[in-house]
């Protein structure tokens, strides 16, 4: 909607002066060249139409006062329309503006002073062939940085990443600005321990189970877990020198302490030195072993058992 002060406009009357409107516009992919839309300067308010469902594009206005004859009496003046009803700015005109009047479609405009050369046929006509050629490029938005983040490997558990673009191996990459959600996998008798690393300090922990991240920058991460005590059977042997013992079946081993998920198999082999030949066993796994062969045993591990083989001198 378009107003005019009268008293303010000391060569225009309104019954001798008219106004004419020419666009340039980019709208849905297409540019369009509109010239000839007329205020009536009998009415002191003009509205241009935009469509009912809003304008969703970029549009340079260009408008003069003629008389009725048809004879232009003022310069040119703009207004200059980057950003559509959608709240998207589309920024593809800025490119007619920097030629220092070198060519008609290409001319400097600074606020609503008008400097022109050539006629506006000329300027828009031309200004949409190139652009059509690829002459004059539309005004791409920038690429995204991208960002990638490092997790470093671990045993017994697992880092569930969402919100990557692309993933290789431990390496996933984000885009500027996007969250990074990790989902903390303990392994069966762990449990997560803390995470290590330059950018562990960033990191926010939403629940305990899931972290989060802002990817600004390229990150690395370290996660580490734990052994859950109670979620294991523990065999304590007490070792000897006078044999040697292969033990096998343990989830993990802390010096003679071996750990069994519940209901686990210990099985125990034992390879006595020249000069020595074993006895028995002595301790609360005494009571519950099983003889598979020669020197060799199992207990089912359904509790923490404590184990001494004891040797006899040949």
């Amino acid at each position: 909607m378009f107003s005019i002060d009268f008293t303010k406009a000391k060569h225009v009357h309104s019954n001798q002066h008219k106004i004419i409107f020419s666009t340039a516009s980019f709208q849905n992919g297409q540019y369009i060249h509109s010239f000839g839309e007329e205020w009536d300067l009998n009415s002191s308010t003009f509205q241009l139409p935009f469509g009912s469902e809003g304008y969703n594009g970029s549009i340079i206005l260009l408008y003069a006062v003629y008389t009725d004859a048809g004879k232009r009496i003022s310069r040119f003046n703009r207004i200059y329309i980057d950003t559509g009803s959608d709240g998207v700015q589309y920024p593809y005109f800025e490119q007619l503006f920097d030629c220092n009047y070198s060519y008609p479609a290409s001319f400097i405009l600074n606020g609503n002073q008008c400097g022109f050369c050539g006629s506006i046929n000329e300027l828009f006509s031309d200004f949409i062939d190139l652009f059509e050629q690829g002459i004059i490029a539309p005004i791409q938005p920038p690429t995204p940085a991208e960002f990638r983040l490092i997790l470093n490997p671990v045993d017994n558990g697992n880092i569930v990443v969402t919100g990557y673009q692309e993933a290789d191996g431990e390496n996933y990459y984000f885009n500027e600005g996007d969250t990074a959600q990790l989902q903390i996998v303990p392994n069966s008798g762990y449990e997560f321990d803390t995470w290590s690393g330059n950018d562990a300090e960033d990191l926010i922990n939403i629940d305990g189970t899931h972290y989060s991240i802002l990817m600004s920058k390229n990150r690395v991460l370290a996660p580490s877990f734990m052994v859950v005590a109670s979620s294991f059977n523990i065999l304590s042997i007490t070792p000897s020198d006078h044999a040697n013992l292969n033990i096998s079946g343990f989830d993990h081993q802390v010096g003679n302490d071996y750990y069994y998920l519940p209901n686990a198999a210990a099985n125990i082999i034992i390879n006595p030195l020249a000069g020595y030949d074993f006895s028995h066993f002595e301790g609360t796994g005494a009571a519950v072993y099983i003889q598979l062969g020669h020197w060799y045993f199992r207990i089912t591990m359904n509790n923490n058992y404590t184990l001494q083989p004891i040797y006899t001198q040949l």
